[in-house]
């Protein structure tokens, strides 16, 4: 596994699952991941 997949892991499990820095957020930033996310979702229900 690679070092940044552990480190992420690890980050994870000691935070409740929350990575990241939230004065790098913004209500644009999460409208594009959210829909990135809707559409990749909408990808793999598609081929089910």
């Amino acid at each position: 596994m690679s070092k940044i997949i552990e480190y992420t892991k690890k980050i994870g499990g000691i935070s409740g699952g929350i990575v990241g820095s939230p004065p790098k957020a913004s209500k644009e930033k999460g409208k594009k991941y959210h829909e990135h996310l809707v559409k990749r979702y909408l990808e793999v229900l598609e081929k089910i």
